[in-house]
């Protein structure tokens, strides 16, 4: 490891670990405790796989600690920015996506967990130093994380059209959204890191145990490392529960049944 990616790795380990009580507080504070408990564990795996990274230079029984943590870390966040799309669905109309929520959201973690399960699995096959079985295995998992954005990008895309074009029986709520500064960029900063995390998948799924290797170092930590970075730095200045909870009706009364909105609560 060259003296300059010595410098990266540290950067990113100290920043993954800075974001992460601060997300913490953030959740907390808005009971947003389900996308707490996605983002604290994909930032924990990459604060785990920059200190398994260090390690392997000195010690190679760290390779499967640092490809299960740095392969699992951006797809707990990746299923979170998916589910985003439900939470504004629900707000915002659910006449205007094309399949229904519940099918969206069970659909988007059963993706995220098979892909979860096969990066998992290659990862503790690079145990026993069987590299190219941990490669290929490796590589599915990214494909079916791939495939699991594909579809939940070209949802987003239709739901966006339909919202803009076609009138919703929540359209007061989302018009309220859209007169919203906040809101905007909250989409703004869910674009980033939705970009940012799909050229991440799309680097592992051609090089799925990069970073191992000296000879491709810089790319890794360029369109790994620093893609995940700008994806959770954007979904912590631009936290979702900050943009979205304040638009939220009550769950009780007139209001709430002439919006069908509900609380932002811990089912988030």
């Amino acid at each position: 490891m060259t003296s300059s990616n010595i410098y990266a790795t540290a950067f990113y380990l100290t920043t993954f670990a800075i974001l992460l009580p601060i997300q913490l507080s953030i959740g907390l504070q808005r009971k947003t405790y389900t996308f707490l408990a996605s983002i604290l564990l994909g930032l924990g795996f990459e604060i785990l796989s920059y200190v398994a990274r260090i390690l392997v230079y000195s010690n190679h029984d760290y390779i499967a600690v640092y490809l299960v943590s740095i392969t699992i870390g951006p797809t707990f966040i990746s299923a979170e920015i998916s589910l985003c799309l439900a939470e504004i669905v629900d707000f915002c109309g659910t006449d205007l996506l094309p399949v229904p929520v519940r099918m969206y959201r069970v659909a988007s973690l059963l993706a995220h967990s098979i892909a979860l399960g096969l990066q998992t699995i290659g990862s503790g096959v690079s145990r026993v130093h069987y590299m190219e079985t941990a490669a290929k295995i490796l590589q599915t998992g990214s494909t079916v994380h791939l495939i699991a954005m594909t579809v939940s990008i070209t949802l987003a895309s239709v739901f966006a059209r339909n919202a803009y074009t076609r009138p919703s029986k929540h359209q007061t709520s989302f018009n309220s959204l859209r007169r919203s500064h906040t809101f905007t960029a909250f989409i703004i900063g869910l674009i980033m890191s939705t970009v940012a995390i799909l050229i991440r998948t799309l680097y592992r799924t051609v090089k799925p145990t990069s970073g191992i290797d000296g000879s491709d170092e810089t790319a890794c930590l360029v369109l790994d490392g620093a893609m995940v970075l700008v994806a959770c730095l954007a979904l912590t200045m631009l936290h979702p529960g900050v943009a979205l909870r304040r638009h939220r009706q009550p769950s009780k009364g007139p209001s709430a049944a002439k919006h069908g909105a509900k609380p932002l609560d811990d089912e988030y």
